[in-house]
């Protein structure tokens, strides 16, 4: 397992320096501007912490939000605004390979990051059924996201964007970024003996209110408002999105349902 786990981190690092690397070309490429190569530094922070936190913590499935939120608040938001503007998206060259779609490869590491970083943490094998379970839910939340974000990218449909509409899917998708690592906090990883390989460990919510804000934030400022811009865009412009209509439908549904029920059963107590 731990040469499975080596492979992981190596992987995880190779896809950060990379979408850091390609970032700041894209940036110093069509805003003609040599300086911007700069830009590749934002990920020493993430790199730094990372680091810190693996070498001082045993428990490390309870820190991993702490380096995905540098990761978020360092690169993938400020690489987000830069390059996801409809003034810069324009600019991308279709038969160029740093065009729109290497573009849109890129940015789809982050979920792959994500992943990577719960499933390569020392103590994941405790935990192996629970880590699925999470990665599987924000891998699905970040490619929802990451589409919504494509959008941009269609010149001939973004073109005719307002400014309005332009604003709220970077905000909204940025907003999903943050929400991502407060899913990963709100498990505590527990177990009696951390030194203990065989041992399998224990998931706990931090809190049923924790768990509740959470629902609630992902329906307020994630799923209701990309349901609502995808059905204005599919009107309006006649871009199809069905599956993720779809999805973010389900999700508003069963999220309502499980704060109903928890609130029940608080109440009844």
């Amino acid at each position: 397992m731990a040469v499975v786990r080596w492979i992981g981190r190596f992987l995880l690092f190779s896809i950060l320096v990379a979408q850091a690397a390609i970032f700041s070309h894209y940036a110093s490429f069509y805003l003609k501007n040599d300086n911007l190569y700069a830009l590749v530094l934002l990920i020493l922070p993430v790199i730094g912490i990372y680091i810190f936190l693996m070498a001082e913590n045993t428990k490390q499935l309870n820190w991993q939000w702490l380096i995905w939120l540098v990761y978020v608040i360092f690169v993938l938001v400020p690489m987000v605004i830069l390059l996801f503007r409809i003034d810069f998206t324009k600019k991308l060259d279709k038969n160029d390979f740093f065009g729109p779609n290497f573009l849109k490869i890129t940015i789809c590491g982050a979920p792959a990051i994500a992943v990577f970083l719960l499933t390569t943490a020392k103590d994941s094998q405790k935990y192996e059924g629970a880590v699925a379970q999470l990665c599987g839910s924000i891998a699905l939340d970040s490619f929802d996201e990451l589409e919504l974000l494509e959008m941009l990218l269609h010149q001939e449909i973004a073109s005719h964007f307002t400014s309005g509409i332009e604003v709220s899917i970077i905000f909204f998708v940025c907003i999903s970024f943050f929400l991502t690592a407060y899913e990963m906090a709100e498990n505590k990883f527990i177990v009696d003996d951390v030194d203990d390989a065989d041992e399998h460990g224990k998931v706990e919510l931090r809190g049923q209110s924790v768990y509740i804000l959470r629902l609630i934030f992902q329906m307020m400022f994630v799923n209701i408002p990309l349901l609502t811009i995808r059905l204005y865009v599919w009107r309006k412009y006649g871009h199809d999105a069905s599956i993720f209509i779809a999805k973010n439908a389900i999700i508003i549904v069963t999220s309502s349902m499980e704060v109903i029920r928890v609130i029940i059963e608080n109440i009844c107590k």
